[in-house]
C-alpha cells in the first residue's frame, strides 16, 4: 500500500547477512512476537550497519508500520 496509507502494511521482510544467507519473512511470520523483537533489535541497533537498495523507502516503511527507527544505514 502507499505509505502513510491507514491500510498500509509490510507484507514481506528479507535480509541478507554480509557474505551469507538470505532470510525472507512473509506476513505470517512478521506477525509473531519473537520475530518481529529479533528484527527490531537488528534494525534499531546502531551497531549493526545496513545497506540496501531503495532503502529510503524500506526504512520510511518500517517507521510508517511498526514505529521503528532504522540505525546506521
Amino acid at each position: 500500500g502507499e505509505l502513510y496509507n491507514r491500510d498500509f502494511r509490510v507484507v514481506t521482510f528479507s535480509l541478507t547477512v554480509w557474505g551469507g544467507d538470505t532470510y525472507v519473512f512473509g506476513q505470517d511470520v512478521l506477525q509473531r512476537s519473537d520475530v518481529r523483537a529479533v528484527l527490531k533489535f537488528l534494525l534499531e541497533s546502531p551497531e549493526i550497519e545496513k545497506a540496501g537498495q531503495n532503502v529510503k523507502y524500506d526504512v520510511a516503511a518500517v517507521r510508517c508500520a511498526w514505529g521503528w527507527e532504522v540505525a546506521n544505514v
